[in-house]
């Protein structure tokens, strides 16, 4: 998941513009979308926040390699026990501290989901503050 909603709307507006077209409803309908799937966030096995690309990149991986062993017995070639370790760190109920600020920047409170979004915002003027402030991971993937 993205760390921030500024975030993902620079990297969804990015992503537009390579493709030769920035359109905003898109963006405003994919921001919705992330947020509702931010909110269920409970349904998921694994917490995974995108703001480091190699640390997502990472851990992901070693989800799927722990995913596969635990479910196909399939084995680990290279250094089995901290995959292992990777992938639990990754699990939902060891991610609360990672998570934490997702939630808040989404505006998603507690157990009961309220959400107070605002993607109204100026966001040319945050889109030049992302791209001041050296963000990384910018033009990451995270559909």
């Amino acid at each position: 998941m993205p760390p921030n909603p500024r975030v993902l709307r620079t990297r969804l507006r990015n992503r537009s513009r390579a493709e030769g077209v920035v359109n905003e409803e898109d963006v405003y309908r994919r921001l919705n979308e992330a947020s509702k799937e931010i909110e269920d966030y409970r349904e998921y096995g694994y917490i995974l926040v995108n703001d480091i690309l190699d640390r997502a990149v990472a851990q992901l991986e070693a989800i799927e390699l722990a995913e596969r062993f635990y479910r196909n017995g399939e084995v680990i070639a290279y250094r089995f026990r901290r995959v292992l370790e990777v992938a639990a760190a990754c699990l939902q109920f060891n991610s609360q501290e990672r998570l934490k600020p997702v939630l808040e920047a989404f505006g998603i409170f507690g157990s009961s989901g309220q959400q107070q979004l605002n993607f109204d915002e100026d966001p040319d003027q945050e889109d030049s503050d992302a791209e001041d402030s050296g963000g990384e991971d910018e033009d990451a993937d995270d559909d």
